[in-house]
């Protein structure tokens, strides 16, 4: 039975359009990147520095970047291609 459900799997994932499992191949380096102090991007050969979180009045550290929870692939895709991130296509106002 255990064989019945990695082929079932195996299927599922090639299945995939190449677009989606890119997206869900990077999303743990798009998280870690999200995670730290800083974000780094390099734009025309510079590397561009945004600051991750802004402080508040009491002190508190508040992220400008809300990442989603989600556990499901399903609900990643969609919020993938639905809201995504600031400056990813689709680029939502």
């Amino acid at each position: 039975k255990l064989d019945t459900l990695f082929v079932i799997s195996d299927s599922r994932e090639e299945a995939l359009e190449a677009d989606f499992r890119t997206l869900l191949e990077d999303w743990p380096r798009v998280k870690e990147s999200y995670g730290g102090e800083t974000f780094v991007e390099k734009i025309r050969g510079l590397e561009i520095e945004t600051p991750l979180s802004t402080t508040s009045l009491s002190g508190l550290k508040i992220p400008r970047v809300a990442l989603p929870p989600f556990e499901d692939h399903g609900e990643l895709l969609r919020w993938l291609g639905k809201e995504n991130l600031p400056g990813r296509f689709p680029l939502v106002g």
